[in-house]
């Protein structure tokens, strides 16, 4: 051990990564034996086991399926590889049968449904006037409108409503997105309908007068995104020339999108210590289901 943390590489002999590597292996190693075989009685110790080979190569199957595995899919690409042993054992293999019963029902136990909150109604008895939505709030809103409508438009298939939604750079409100674009008539960013844009406005107005004028603010409630939607929804004004056998489904897409990006954007802007006493933490962490 003194050999490998005074030992000097290279020609600079700066500290390597690598020494601390071999450092905390070694020192593993040697704990580990001395549990093995001074406490719990074993006879032997074969370090030569103590290898990753087994989970190098279970990380690099579960990359195959996704190259960046997220913590589900890690969690189902062990339980598919239970599961496999479970049901067919290789003639090499080194363990002992598991007959226990739950391993048979390891791929049929379902998820566990959770109770859903019941959505608070939001009181707007208390909002004594809306005020209006300015030309600089407008250009801003007309550029989140297109990241709305780009989820959207990919569940809309009727040509009707696609040109009902879609506007143009010559639009009210178009100038902050024309100048996202960076590239004249690029056509890259999606521009907002006036239909759409009359929505929205609606919506937004509504949405500053409810953290302005009522004492119940919507991130203290059990469930703020349904509660949102709910609200938005009995508020809106019938102006997209959608399709009447489509316009239900574009409005029900339109208002929950919108109260979902809202509400992200209004927790960032919560400041510190505004929500009933509660942190930072408990803010940004609220459940917005």
């Amino acid at each position: 051990m003194e050999a490998i943390r005074t030992m000097k590489m290279g020609a600079t002999s700066h500290w390597k990564p690598s020494q601390a590597g071999v450092l905390i292996s070694a020192t593993v190693v040697l704990r580990l034996q001395d549990v093995l075989l001074g406490d719990e009685g074993y006879e032997f110790f074969l370090t030569s086991r103590l290898l990753q080979d087994c989970l190098e190569n279970l990380f690099s199957v579960v990359r195959l399926m996704k190259p960046v595995p997220s913590a589900y899919d890690l969690k189902c690409a062990l339980r598919l590889v239970s599961v496999s042993q479970f049901l067919h054992t290789p003639r090499t293999t080194s363990y002992e049968l598991d007959d226990r019963e739950y391993l048979v029902d390891l791929l049929s136990q379902g998820k566990e449904t959770c109770v859903e909150k019941e959505a608070q109604e939001i009181d707007d008895s208390e909002i004594l006037f809306i005020e209006g939505l300015s030309s600089t709030e407008c250009s801003i809103l007309f550029y989140l409108g297109g990241f709305i409508l780009k989820g959207i438009l990919k569940s809309v298939k009727c040509v009707k409503c696609k040109d009902a939604l879609l506007g143009t750079a010559n639009d009210d409100h178009a100038s902050l997105t024309a100048l996202k674009e960076y590239v004249s008539d690029g056509g890259n960013l999606i521009y907002p309908s006036k239909g759409v844009m009359k929505a929205l406005i609606d919506y937004e107005e509504h949405f500053t007068a409810i953290n302005s004028w009522c004492t119940d603010k919507i991130v203290m409630m059990n469930s703020p995104l349904r509660s949102l939607t709910a609200y938005l929804s009995k508020v809106r004004r019938h102006s997209l020339c959608v399709c009447a056998e489509h316009e239900d489904g574009i409005y029900r897409l339109l208002t929950e999108r919108y109260a979902r990006m809202r509400l992200r954007i209004h927790l960032r802007q919560v400041p510190v210590g505004s929500s009933n006493g509660h942190g930072s933490k408990t803010c940004a962490g609220v459940n917005l289901a």
